[in-house]
Parts: C-alpha cells; structure tokens; sequence
C-alpha cells in the first residue's frame, strides 16, 4: 500500500520560512554582518599608563568590539570635520565622556548646516544619523565630478549603526544662525521631531545610551573604557593641533585627560624604550606633510613592539599602506644583505627587526570592512614612496645591525654549513675543457681565460705548456649579480673555473695561498662582446673572490686588431692593439708595400701572431676599490637601472622613449 502525503501541508510550510526584513530588523538581527561581533572576548591592548606616560601591553582585556565601534563612529565623524577642507568652521577641539552606564557623549566645537535637503526635504543632521545609506561621502552620479574624501567615513553607516544599538539617541548641533536638536529612541524606530532655533553658537553634540540587551554586557567594562581613552590619545595623534579632551566616571576620574600633539613624532615616542628614541629613522620633510614614516629598531626590552599607522587621522595597522612601507624597506635591506653574501633571510625575518610609525593621507580610502581596520585602497607611486635619502639612512642604522644580530644567532651556523658542501662541490669538480700546466710554482703560472673554442690549436700550439694553462669559454659566463652562491656553483663553467683556480668561497687568505695562478688572464676579443665577456668576469671576481684583484692577479690580455704584414719578404708583422697606435704608424709611412689586415677576433690570428700575444705580453691589470667600483659594477651590470640610463643618454647612445 502507498501511503499518501499531504503534499500541500508541507509545501507551505516551506512557503513561511521566507521572511522580507526591513533594514532595520536585519541590522538588529545580523549584527556581525554589520558591527562585527557582538561578545566581549579577551584580547592582549596597548595602553596609556599615565604613571610611566607611555604605552604598556596588558594581556586578556575584555574588549567588545561592536561597543567600542559605535563610540570610534562617533569621534571619527568629528575629527572628519576637523580634516574636512569644507567644514563650516573647522573643528579645533573634540570633548569625549564614556560612563559605566553605557551613556557616551561627543562634543565639538565645529558645526552642521540646519538646513533642509532641497530634493529630500529633511534637515541635513536628520539625514546623517536617522536615515540609513545617507552619507556626504557618496559619489556625485555626475560621472565627470570626483569624489574627493580624505576622512574615514566611506558607507555612511557608522553613526547610523550606533543610533540602531542604542536605546536613545540625540544629536545637538547649530551653525551660527540656527540649532538642531532631535533624539531618537527604541533603536532609531521612534524618534522627536526637530526642535529648532535661532543662535549664533556653532557646535555638533552628539550622545546615547547603548541598549545592552544585543549584547553579551551590561555596562561598559575599565577595559574598554580606557581602550576610548587611548583612542581619544590616537585621535589626537593622527590630527597635529587637534586637542581631544576625554572624561569618564572609572577610578573617580584617574583616566581625565586633554590630548594634543603638535608633532607625530610626541606620540610615536609614547610607543618606544629610550634605545629605540636614539635609533630613529624620520622620514620628515616640509615639502610633504601628508607622508610621515618613522623607522626604529625593535628592542627585546620593549613590551610594546608593533606597527603603528594612521590613515587620514584614524589609526589603521593593516592594509596596503603597511604592505608598500615594508616592501620598499625589505627591498633595500635585502640588497645590502646581498652585497655581505647573505642570501638566507625572508622578509618576515626582517620585519622582526624593525617597527613602522606613520601616518598618510589616503584620496577617498577603502577598507575591507566596516571595521576600517585594514585599508585596501591600491596606492599611486608616490603616496608613502620612501625617498633615497631616507633608505641610506638604513646603512649605518641600528635596524641594519639588529638584522644583521639577527642572522649570525639564527642563519650563520646553517650559512657556514652550506658553505662548507659548496667549497666540496666544488674541490670534486674536475673539467675536460682546462688545458692545463705542469708548473709547481704558482706564482710563475698563468691562467688563460678564452672566449670560444677557436683559441684552442693556436693556444695548445704556442703556449709554454709548464707555466701557461687555459680554459675554453663556450661564450659569455653568467652575470652573477644578484645569485647567491648556491646558483652560481649551478653553473658548470663557472663551477670548473674556481675549481681549476683552486679557489674557496668565503676564504680570502686561503684563497690567496691556494691559487694555482700568479696570473690570470681574461682573453677575448677586441670588440663589444669581447669587452662584456671581460666585464663578466670583472664582476665575477670583484663579487667573490676580490682579494685576486687588489693583489694584482687578474689581467685581461690584449690581442691585436690591425696586424700589417709583408707576405713577399716574410719580415715581421708589425702589431697594432689601438687605433691610434695603426694611425700614427700609418702617417709615418711604415705601412708601405705592406699588406693590411683586420682580426675580426682570435681566432682570425695567424700562428706567429697567436705566439707573439702569448709570449710578448701586453696586459691590463685591474685594481679594485670597493668605495668606488662596486657602485659602477652595479651601475653597468645590474638588472636595468636608472643611473645606466643616464649615462647612456649623457654620451648619445640611448634615447629617451
């Protein structure tokens, strides 16, 4: 037997489950979506302690996080006005109570024009805090007139939000001529109709009383109460010249206080132990007040190291801001590790050894949420772009030092270790390519180092096979700027060159004991690629094994590009390794009844002319001053830079484009 359902039942009651929410309801009902969560939970706080006057961690602070929003809404709307270029008078002073009660109060001295919105018809401050999704922060729906915000109201939620968890709400306001007053109870769903008046005071107060039946309290707890206090102190900070004064009932008024910074720098100094005082980096500049970047290095006896940033006045620790701050400093440090060979620290290592104060002003910012705790606005190239000066500051820094602290307790064991398996990597390697020499004295040997395979007859021919050994290039050896030690072995040729020379990494004494060559020369030709080849291994050497050069052990050979012979009377042929010398020489007339021929390379010599470059030796040799010539190797043989540029176009041999 089938048994029959009654289909009709269950598919209205299916029916009911759907529900149609007014903002209101929803807002009330979905808290988090709107206000984040709704519980106190304990989180570790950086706090004023007024008895040391700086900063403190206290650990496990019950802190709601939607309470102590509603109350951050309120002061922002007032220090907005403060930044706002179009307020009517410009707020110069803000005044904060908070009870234990849950009753707040935000007093300024600036004021909102009592006037009704011509399309809308409601009085502007109506509009602000009563009516949901109102805000002067939206975009004009002309698409040629850009929005242009510098506060942190973006929504136009926040105050609203704090009228919808409150059990009574009342704006105060008046701008010269004319006063609002108006209260909303019952969580904004009743309100009074406006009272208005003549004046000519100007002021914006704002206060409520937070209805705690949609949270997990009832009453405001110290810790949050003091958390205000320090917000008001943050306030302060990211405004110079903005004075906040903050009250409350808590320890019969221990937490009253007035705050005022004429100077960033005051409040960030709140932060740090008196090491990290005489350790600033300032990024401060008269010609830019909008960026302000302070650097200092982390200290162990600091219970308080962390990041601190403002945006457009209101602290905001995360974010792209932080992201662009620490990528330029990384980027430079990491450079400066790279020229000391150390390759093995990431850049969370070196964000343990330093903390960023700044602030920045942000065109119309976005955040990742109502919480405004993580900015998310993509940057142009010059907001908060650290300037040379500033970055050089880093290399005699006590941040490069603590780096550098940092890596000889957690890397350089490990360094020394792989180290050690390179330098047996390389003593096991052994090469087909090096010809080589059979003469004990080192000194009196000489490594030739040859581009291409066509130098091999010629060489094996002519050479002294006790003192003279070579090593066949296949072209031009990788550019071993900016690869660290364990890329570079990667490379066979350049593997079996140090292995030839009898070379170490990391060991110049040993090196300058050990190597199989009194000399060793670079031997490639005489045009553009033969001159990179040689600046190739100019680098190769100056980066790993500088002590060869300033002891006078490496050469490059010249070989000759104008070689005038006489194939009748078989008389020597006479070796220019210059124009200018072919030139004078031609003037003198030495060049009659003389054939003229010009070597495209090495391998285009003739036998007695290969004998004469290895036996009549004409050699450049290279010295070396890191002061001067690491800067100019970079310059040339970096990845693209800016200073190549420059010179490139100073002598004609590049455009602008």
């Amino acid at each position: 037997m089938v048994q029959q359902t009654n289909q009709s039942t269950d598919k209205a009651g299916q029916e009911t489950d759907y529900r149609i929410m007014s903002d209101l309801e929803h807002i009330l009902e979905r808290p988090n979506l709107y206000i984040g969560g709704t519980n106190t939970l304990p989180v570790d706080l950086q706090l004023y302690k007024p008895s040391e006057n700086r900063m403190m961690n206290y650990d496990d602070v019950g802190i709601n996080d939607a309470l102590l929003k509603f109350i951050d809404e309120i002061i922002s709307n007032s220090v907005d006005e403060h930044r706002r270029s179009t307020s009517l008078f410009g707020v110069r002073k803000i005044k904060v109570r908070v009870e234990q009660n849950g009753e707040v109060c935000v007093e300024d001295d600036g004021g909102i024009r009592v006037k009704k919105h011509p399309t809308y018809k409601f009085y502007i401050p109506y509009m602000i805090f009563g009516i949901l999704r109102s805000s002067g922060n939206y975009a004009s729906k002309n698409p040629e007139i850009k929005e242009m915000r510098e506060g942190v109201g973006q929504n136009g939620l926040g105050a609203k939000l704090a009228n919808v968890f409150s059990e009574w709400f009342r704006v105060e306001t008046a701008d010269g001529q004319k006063s609002f007053d108006c209260t909303w109870r019952n969580n904004m769903k009743e309100y009074d109709e406006p009272v208005i008046h003549k004046t000519t005071d100007h002021y914006t107060r704002v206060s409520f009383k937070v209805d705690f039946r949609y949270f997990d309290c009832n009453a405001f707890s110290t810790g949050l109460i003091r958390l205000v206090q320090k917000r008001c102190m943050d306030a302060a900070a990211g405004n110079p010249g903005l004075e906040i004064e903050f009250t409350s009932e808590v320890g019969n008024g221990q937490l009253n206080s007035v705050w005022k910074f004429n100077d960033f720098m005051d409040y960030a100094a709140l932060y740090m132990t008196d090491y990290q005082r005489k350790n600033v980096i300032d990024s401060y500049s008269i010609a830019n007040l909008r960026d302000r970047i302070i650097l200092v290095p982390t200290d162990d006896k600091n219970s308080v190291n962390m990041n601190v940033l403002f945006v457009n006045g209101a602290m905001c620790n995360e974010g792209t801001h932080l992201d662009k701050i620490k990528s330029q400093v990384n980027s430079y440090i990491q450079a400066i590790l790279k020229s000391k060979d150390i390759d093995m620290m990431t850049n969370k290592d070196l964000e343990k050894n330093y903390n960023i104060f700044a602030y920045t002003t942000i065109i119309n910012p976005v955040y990742d949420s109502q919480i405004k705790d993580k900015l998310s606005s993509k940057l142009d190239t010059y907001t908060l772009a650290l300037s040379k000066e500033f970055l050089k500051k880093i290399d005699t820094s006590e941040v490069l030092t603590s780096v550098l602290d940092y890596y000889k307790l957690r890397y350089e064991a490990q360094k020394k270790k792989e180290l050690r398996k390179l330098n047996q990597t390389i003593k096991q390697t052994q090469s087909k390519k090096l010809i080589n020499c059979t003469g004990k004295n080192s000194m009196l040997n000489e490594m030739w180092l040859f581009e291409g395979n066509s130098a091999a007859a010629g060489f094996r021919m002519y050479r002294n096979p006790q003192t003279q050994a070579g090593y066949l290039l296949r072209g031009k050896i990788m550019n071993i700027i900016g690869l660290s030690k364990a890329e570079i072995v990667e490379s066979v040729e350049l593997r079996e060159i140090i292995a030839a020379l009898g070379l170490v990494f990391n060991n110049p004494e040993a090196n300058l004991k050990n190597c199989r060559f009194g000399k060793i020369i670079i031997c490639s030709d005489a045009d553009e690629d033969g001159n990179h080849i040689a600046g190739l291994f100019l680098v190769f050497f100056c980066t790993l094994f500088p002590e060869l050069v300033r002891a006078g052990r490496v050469y490059r050979a010249m070989s000759p590009i104008i070689v005038a012979t006489n194939h009748r009377n078989h008389k020597q042929d006479l070796l220019y390794y210059t124009i200018d010398d072919y030139e004078k020489a031609e003037k003198k007339g030495l060049h009659k009844n003389l054939d003229i021929i010009y070597c495209k390379g090495l391998g285009g010599l003739s036998d007695e002319n290969y004998s004469a470059m290895l036996q009549q030796q004409k050699l450049i040799k290279f010295n070396y001053d890191p002061s001067v010539d690491n800067e100019m190797l970079k310059i040339w043989f970096d990845k693209s830079t800016q200073e190549r540029k420059n010179l490139l176009l100073a002598d004609g041999l590049a455009t602008e484009e």
